[in-house]
């Protein structure tokens, strides 16, 4: 009597553990990934002036 006890309360715990692992595998399907992405502006002709004279600095300090 006991054993079947035992194993009714494991075939529940197995159905609740299978019920929660049919409703994770579900929300997975509907997950989503959302990615930003932008391109870096380049600086024009006057702008790379600008960055090698900043670069020049930087490496005197």
């Amino acid at each position: 009597m006991k054993v079947e006890k035992e194993l009714e309360r494991l075939n529940t715990e197995l159905d609740l553990l299978q019920g929660k692992i049919e409703r994770l595998d579900h929300l997975v399907d509907y997950a989503t990934i959302e990615v930003n992405y932008e391109k870096g502006k380049k600086p024009g002709v006057i702008g790379y002036v600008f960055v090698g004279v900043f670069k020049a600095v930087k490496g005197y300090l």
